[in-house]
């Protein structure tokens, strides 16, 4: 089934170069008819990275907000509950070239980048442990 979904999305799809690629994995493939995404996940135990590669942009303000705080927030988090967020731009490589993206990072760790152009829109979120700086994405072809 996900790999129809896969190739109904059709490449490129993106993932980190270097040393983690080899741990990659497919994470899940995003929309229904026709497929709108696909998420690799890197990474084991705490320190994880997800690269989600959409046909359409992947976070505004809102949606990243929304996101980094879910992600910031553990599952027996109760109240007062306090994090800090902060936005930064960034230059990663993509493909051998220089990609903007924009990182929202929370006071626990977590962060979240997008960025991408016109055909593939990118989305890279990572567990405390990890940092997007130093961090390349190249094309993948998935098994």
């Amino acid at each position: 089934m996900w790999r129809s979904k896969v190739d109904e999305f059709g490449s490129p799809i993106l993932g980190l170069a270097g040393p983690l690629a080899a741990e990659g994995e497919l994470g899940a493939t995003l929309g229904g008819a026709p497929c709108t995404g696909v998420v690799l996940r890197y990474g084991g135990g705490t320190s994880q990275i997800e690269v989600t590669t959409g046909r359409h942009p992947l976070g505004g303000t809102w949606i990243l907000l929304r996101r980094i705080l879910e992600m910031a927030a553990s599952p027996d988090a109760g109240l007062p509950f306090s994090v800090s967020v902060s936005e930064r731009l960034l230059m990663l490589p993509v493909v051998d070239r220089s990609t903007q993206f924009r990182v929202v990072e929370a006071t626990s760790g977590h962060w979240i980048a997008v960025g991408g152009w016109m055909k593939r829109h990118l989305r890279i979120e990572g567990s405390p442990g990890t940092a997007p700086e130093g961090l390349s994405l190249t094309e993948v072809v998935l098994p």
